[in-house]
């Protein structure tokens, strides 16, 4: 008896980091990542009250973390805030407090033009911006670590469950030229780079954006670092307002989305479109899946008055 008891122990010893190792492999490769992404908006009161419910019901889900993809109001207001007496400080400080009401999960947010660039003082407006939204997946502190570009701690990546997730500072614009594109898309172009490479190893990439894939040379680099990483890349981004999914040709691999507007009062368009719920499941036949919660009623059951 005594030696099948001390047996154990030795081998209860000897195999515990092994054993704690299988299983760390083993959820690692069978957990897919699970997170709920959304942008462009709230654009008017209705739309803020949307969002106060959709933060509130994403966190009684199970989603690993929560990302808006800017543009947190409407550019009629960028294009007002310089005549306001707080520069429209407020505007910024009331979504950093929508957007961490009661949530669970880490949450990301990206630049948008309307809080940046579309307003007559963009300084002020980016002053806003890293005051408030820096470090705003610190309120809920991950299980991973987020690293920041150096110079540029708006552009973000981290690893989780086997996939590497890359947010970039990438705003929409109708003419991109001159040093800030040249400055903020090169940066964004080698964070991408450098992140793939970095994590070849892993089975999937998330990129994060505001806007799509034009400005200059932005694609053609994009997709050459695509197509060395050779794993599934999805890319998704909100500023068009219409929700579509696209394939290229030329880099197989690679998978385009862009998000619906937060919420709309417009039937056409809506009326309800909720942050969209996103699996990414490793299977390269199937790499991900989503939920755009459209048929939900309980995403959709908003009283607005």
């Amino acid at each position: 008896m005594y030696n099948k008891i001390f047996n154990f122990k030795i081998w209860g010893i000897v195999m515990l980091p092994f054993c704690f190792g299988c299983q760390f492999i083993l959820q690692k490769e069978s957990q897919p990542l699970v997170f709920s992404v959304m942008g462009c908006g709230p654009y008017n009161e209705a739309a803020k009250v949307a969002l106060k419910k959709y933060v509130n019901l994403e966190s009684k889900e199970e989603s690993d973390f929560v990302a808006h993809l800017g543009d947190l109001f409407a550019g009629t207001y960028a294009k007002e805030m310089i005549t306001y007496q707080d520069k429209g400080e407020k505007y910024y400080r009331e979504m950093a407090g929508i957007l961490s009401q009661n949530h669970r999960q880490p949450t990301y947010v990206l630049p948008g033009d309307n809080e940046t660039i579309d307003r007559k003082d963009p300084e002020v407006g980016f002053q806003f911006w890293h005051t408030y939204f820096d470090n705003f997946h610190h309120k809920v502190k991950p299980s991973w670590v987020t690293q920041q570009q150096k110079g540029r701690k708006e552009n973000f990546s981290f690893v989780t469950r086997d996939v590497v997730v890359i947010g970039i500072h990438k705003v929409g614009g109708k003419v991109m030229e001159g040093p800030y594109w040249e400055q903020t898309l090169g940066d964004a172009q080698a964070w991408i780079a450098n992140n793939l490479r970095e994590h070849s190893d892993t089975k999937s990439a998330i990129i994060l954006s505001h806007a799509g894939l034009k400005g200059g040379v932005f694609k053609e680099r994009l997709f050459e670092s695509v197509k060395a990483y050779q794993k599934p890349v999805i890319y998704i981004h909100a500023d068009g307002h219409k929700w579509f999914e696209k394939k290229y040709d030329e880099v197989t691999n690679f998978y385009h989305i862009q998000l619906d507007l937060i919420y709309s009062k417009n039937i056409e368009q809506g009326p309800f479109y909720p942050p969209v719920q996103f699996t990414i499941t490793g299977d390269p036949k199937q790499p991900f899946r989503y939920d755009r919660r459209l048929h939900d009623k309980e995403w959709h059951d908003i009283k607005v008055e």
